[in-house]
């Protein structure tokens, strides 16, 4: 979008020079550059470089476009005017070709991710499934077991307490 933009602009600074305009333009312009620039810093998947850098070269039309823009505002040139408004359009549908694929390299890389994720999950919740299983659950047995005999010691000592008729004093060792 920022190509079709351009155009318009450069055609409005063509019809109109004033500053306002010529700096909306460059400020596009560079706007365009930055973001050219900064999707070529990133890996490319072999059909992205096929199209940035193959024979539809749109690296080198990206950077002529640019460049044309450039050199109408310094020159005021007709022919890189005339450049600009027949090759917008063109470098839009190439743009779009490329947009299409970085769509369908993120569909695939976030469709991988959520495969991961789901791993992830799952080797969680076996994990805790696990350790429920052999930490937990023999923990709660030998307490359990460790209560019962508690609890029957108690009952055996109030047997003993209850049914001696005799006074029973407790001393500690000292």
């Amino acid at each position: 979008m920022l190509s079709q933009k351009i155009a318009l602009l450069a055609l409005s600074y063509k019809n109109q020079p004033n500053e306002s305009v010529k700096n909306e333009l460059l400020k596009n312009m560079d706007l365009m550059l930055t973001s050219h620039n900064r999707l070529l810093s990133h890996k490319l998947s072999d059909k992205l470089h096929y199209l940035y850098f193959g024979p539809s070269d749109l690296n080198g039309k990206v950077l002529r476009y640019i460049d044309s823009v450039k050199a109408y505002l310094l020159n005021g040139d007709i022919k890189e005017f005339e450049y600009i408004l027949k090759n917008s359009k063109k470098l839009l549908s190439y743009l779009d070709k490329a947009v299409y694929e970085y769509q369908i390299e993120n569909e695939r890389k976030t469709s991988s991710l959520k495969r991961n994720e789901l791993f992830i999950l799952v080797f969680t919740l076996l994990t805790l499934f696990f350790e429920a299983l052999f930490i937990f659950r023999p923990a709660n047995k030998q307490m359990m077991q460790k209560t019962k005999e508690l609890n029957e010691a108690k009952e055996y000592l109030d047997t003993v307490i209850e049914s001696n008729k005799n006074a029973i004093i407790a001393i500690d060792k000292n």
